[in-house]
């Protein structure tokens, strides 16, 4: 690395301690300001950075409440960074798309949202959630499956070589979350075999998505299960980390993540 690219790399670093401190507008000025400089450079190294730049801007503009350039900045980033097609650059992937639905959650009206809006989707994901820590497992099921059917109506999920950036719809998104809630629900009601289906299709979905995290939490899942057999009596399920958009159900049918 160059001196001169040492020192833009931390000057990302500090446009990113910014948003950390809630400098919003500070953030998003330092962010276009480096975006400028660095122009239509082609190298790798450069497109990643204009990539996490453009999510920088993004967040920042939905803090600030600047919903379309949120919008525009983090699809931006998403498409740049899929583009480069570097599996260790899945996390940053993964946050991206995590942020997009927020964004979108974020904009969508009370009139559009409907029972498969953003917005309804993730809060009953989290209600599921909530009835699975407290061990009321028929009732997230009950909760879950509508959604499930809900969003497997959206359309299909990709079928090429290589997952894209987006799907067609990306509330396809939130569908490997609520199998693997399924699954992990099913597996404390008794019925190991219905929570293996249900597990290994969140694994299929994730696989499908570009979801190389979510495919580990599940195959993971997956492979507890072989081990145990499901219980006679529903024990508690620790709950998992909740963030903002619903946090990945269960990694283990016995333990949280």
């Amino acid at each position: 690395m160059t001196p001169a690219t040492r020192a833009l790399a931390e000057r990302i670093v500090a446009a990113d301690r910014l948003f950390a401190s809630g400098q919003f507008e500070a953030c998003h000025e330092a962010a276009r300001a480096l975006l400028d400089e660095l122009g239509s450079a082609a190298g790798d190294p450069q497109r990643q950075w204009r990539a996490e730049l453009l999510g920088l801007v993004g967040r920042s503009a939905l803090q600030l409440g600047r919903l379309d350039e949120a919008l525009a900045a983090t699809r931006e980033a998403l498409q740049g960074l899929h583009a480069l097609d570097n599996d260790a650059l899945d996390p940053l992937l993964q946050g991206l798309r995590e942020n997009l639905m927020t964004i979108l959650a974020a904009r969508e009206s009370p009139d559009d949202a409907g029972v498969v809006g953003h917005r309804a989707v993730r809060k009953q994901i989290l209600y599921a959630q909530a009835l699975t820590n407290r061990c009321r497992f028929a009732q997230s099921i009950d909760v879950l499956q509508p959604l499930r059917e809900g969003l497997q109506s959206l359309g299909t999920l990709p079928s090429g070589e290589r997952p894209p950036a987006e799907p067609g719809d990306v509330r396809l998104w939130y569908l490997p979350r609520v199998l693997g809630l399924l699954g992990f629900d099913w597996f404390h009601r008794g019925d190991l075999a219905e929570a293996k289906a249900l597990t290994a299709q969140a694994v299929s979905a994730c696989r499908a998505l570009g979801d190389t995290m979510g495919e580990r939490v599940y195959q993971a899942s997956l492979a507890t299960m072989d081990t145990l057999n499901a219980p006679s009596a529903p024990r508690p399920a620790s709950a998992p980390h909740t963030t903002t958009a619903p946090a990945r159900p269960g990694s283990a049918p016995s333990a949280s993540r």
